[in-house]
Parts: structure tokens; C-alpha cells; sequence
């Protein structure tokens, strides 16, 4: 007795369909210092500064969490 949806196909066909997206995306899209070295020098000074400034906010968010935990 066959079931009347094909299970099997549907799963290899869909596996195949996401694995195809995925080889797609990683061999067309760049990666982070990729995309960062094509940035105009004004960009790659705003990019810096939000990292500096999210750096900071890190260490701020873990010093209270410690504090708190001591």
C-alpha cells in the first residue's frame, strides 16, 4: 500500500531545493570584509564608529551583569 502523498520525493526534492539556495548564496554573496572594503572611506568611518560605540556598550552591559551576579 502506497501512501498517497510521496513523502520520500517531496523530502529528497525540497533537501535539493534548499541545498541549491544555500551553494547560491554563499558562492554569490560576499562576506563581511568584503562587502566592508567596498565601502567609501565616509561609510567605512560611520561603520568603525558604531562599532567602537557598540564595543562600549558591550563592556557597560556586561560590567552591570556582573556586578549584579557578585
Amino acid at each position: 500500500m502506497s501512501p498517497s502523498f510521496p513523502v520520500v520525493r517531496f523530502t529528497a526534492l525540497t533537501t535539493a531545493l534548499v541545498g541549491v539556495g544555500y551553494l547560491l548564496l554563499k558562492t554569490t554573496s560576499a562576506n563581511e570584509e568584503e562587502a566592508y572594503k567596498r565601502l567609501s572611506p565616509a561609510d567605512r568611518k560611520r561603520v568603525d564608529e558604531a562599532r567602537a560605540l557598540r564595543t562600549v556598550q558591550e563592556a557597560e552591559i556586561r560590567a552591570k551583569v556582573f556586578n549584579k551576579a557578585c
